[in-house]
């Protein structure tokens, strides 16, 4: 249990962010740390990367993930809004040595750490990078439209279970996962940032005394998919089978819907099964299993979220 006690300066100061370097630090960490949430081509494709470009070093830091800790210089906070790849990646290969030998105890390899991850970014990252930004900055209107209409307080508890603010701070519960704090951290601002990969929240809370300190920078699983579709649709049919059109562009099965919408299984049945039979859903077996997509006739939708994501 860690509290990070903020008050109104650092509440004032708190703001989102969106980094390219942290998604392919993301991506690398829940391969390696929590493989179910990552589906089977990432896996797939992030050993084929790692092994044919021999990304040793970067591959046997994410692997030191395992064991509850993840260096905090190969994802550094974004400046700003939205981090510059070539910005992140620069300050990686120049991380000061004092915070390097904190973290490793090692002075010698930040660039040679930064060249390993420009390169896996390049490999992995180009071309999903528009649809990841794009649901990144859809998590964060809805997080904003949460805080404005119901406050701060409403929209930490949005961000998951194990977070929440009480008492002039906030309360992470987070047994698992890196981390270089414990107990009670004071911090005059705090980053909050949504990750496309994974399940879980993640945190970089520094002590004190730590050298070339940062301010804490919390990040957590964003919605998965943009805000639904126009709200005359939402009143014809209701809002979670809305969200439900919404993703079914491309074929997919009832587990795959209740995992990206964070509902249970026999609730995306039940309305799946409404829509079918109001005929805007068509469904085919293949294999052991059902998938459903939206038949010609169904109202205009919005994009389907990430489905490349998808197994």
């Amino acid at each position: 249990m860690i509290r990070i006690a903020l008050g109104a300066e650092g509440l004032a100061n708190t703001r989102f962010a969106i980094s390219p370097l942290h998604a392919a630090v993301e991506l690398l960490y829940f391969r390696e740390c929590a493989p179910q949430t990552v589906a089977g081509q990432w896996r797939a494709a992030v050993g084929e990367a790692l092994h044919s470009e021999h990304l040793d070093l970067l591959a046997a830091i994410v692997h030191e993930g395992i064991h509850g800790y993840l260096p905090d210089f190969v994802g550094p906070t974004p400046d700003g809004y939205e981090g510059d790849l070539d910005t992140e990646l620069h300050r990686v290969a120049t991380t000061a040595p004092e915070r390097i030998d904190y973290e490793t105890g090692e002075q010698q390899f930040a660039e040679h750490v930064a060249g390993q991850l420009a390169q896996f970014w390049r490999l992995m990252l180009p071309r999903h990078w528009p649809r990841i930004r794009e649901r990144l900055e859809n998590d964060i209107s809805s997080r904003t439209r949460t805080l404005a209409r119901e406050g701060f307080a409403a929209m930490i508890a949005t961000l998951h279970p194990t977070m929440v603010w009480k008492q002039d701070g906030l309360i992470l519960d987070m047994s698992c996962g890196p981390t270089t704090s414990h107990g009670h951290t004071v911090a005059e601002a705090m980053v909050l940032m949504p990750t496309a990969f994974g399940q879980r929240p993640l945190h970089s809370l520094d002590p004190c005394d730590a050298p070339c300190f940062r301010f804490p920078l919390i990040t957590y699983p964003s919605l998965s998919s943009p805000s639904v579709s126009a709200p005359p649709l939402d009143e014809l049919i209701g809002s979670t089978r809305a969200l439900l059109l919404a993703q079914l562009d491309a074929p997919q099965t009832t587990e795959q819907l209740a995992e990206d919408l964070h509902l249970s299984p026999s609730t995306v049945s039940y309305h799946l099964q409404v829509l079918h039979r109001a005929g805007l859903v068509s469904r085919i077996r293949r294999s052991r299993h059902v998938y459903y997509r939206s038949t010609p006739g169904a109202p205009a939708k919005t994009q389907p979220p990430l489905d490349h994501i998808r197994t």
